[in-house]
């Protein structure tokens, strides 16, 4: 019974003595291997929320717990919190088996989705860095991601500014990645040319793709439905192709449907 209100009386002390950043709690429930910071639950804590999580998570170093799941979605982090979660990512031995990381829509920018990409853990599954306006300038460091963990079977670079020749650049590595499962390139402007490169990856890819989204990429044409076709016939696994808002007009539609 001491043992218990001693326990008790530690955390309510920890507590005190660290309290919540923007919303980032000083502890966590180690029951659970998720730690989801989201909006609308969690407001978009910025980089003071960055260090507070860090700091939180060197609190438990010692322990057993590890955590699966990290989802900081809308954070605001720029590059400056990308720096921050990537030392996390580096150092922290709660991340070693992590699987899911979503950190979409926070502002990363190249500096900060190249700092993250460099550190992340080779143990992940989903990878999901949508909406951080990453540009051309982050898809190496994603070529190295994909080199880097094996297992990955979702990719999303959604909406991140990335043009054609940063989809020439990843075309390669998605063509000889294993696991992948989907792919999200949607809301770029990686162009005809882009799309090519991907569909020629695709095809040439022996990992059982079956999504690949490329809604939104407003500078497509006819042509990259051309492209796209003898990858979307001679695929076993490919179940969807996403071309929404992308101006392919008739003839595109009519060279995907033979």
């Amino acid at each position: 019974f001491e043992t218990e209100n001693e326990n008790e009386n530690d955390q309510s002390q920890a507590e005190r003595n660290y309290p919540a950043v923007n919303g980032v709690p000083s502890q966590f429930d180690t029951g659970s291997d998720t730690v989801d910071l989201t909006p609308p639950k969690f407001a978009a804590f910025g980089v003071p929320g960055a260090v507070a999580l860090a700091l939180a998570m060197e609190r438990h170093q010692k322990t057993d717990w590890r955590i699966k799941n990290l989802c900081l979605n809308g954070a605001c982090l720029g590059g400056e919190g990308g720096d921050v979660l990537a030392e996390l990512l580096s150092s922290c031995a709660v991340f070693s088996t992590l699987t899911v990381l979503s950190v979409t829509n926070s502002e990363l920018g190249g500096h900060g989705l190249e700092s993250v990409l460099v550190n992340v853990p080779n143990s992940l599954k989903t990878l999901d860095i949508g909406g951080n306006a990453g540009g051309d300038r982050c898809c190496p460091f994603v070529v190295s991601a994909l080199k880097k963990c094996t297992k990955l079977k979702r990719l999303g670079l959604s909406r991140n500014e990335i043009g054609a020749d940063g989809a020439v650049r990843l075309a390669p590595s998605i063509r000889d990645h294993a696991c992948l499962t989907e792919i999200q390139l949607d809301g770029n402007r990686i162009g005809d040319r882009g799309v090519a490169a991907v569909a020629t990856a695709v095809r040439a890819t022996a990992a059982p793709l079956q999504v690949l989204r490329l809604a939104g990429n407003a500078n497509l044409t006819a042509a990259s439905a051309k492209s796209l076709a003898p990858a979307v016939g001679g695929s076993q696994t490919l179940k969807v192709l996403d071309l929404a808002k992308a101006a392919i007009g008739p003839e595109g539609v009519k060279s995907l449907c033979v």
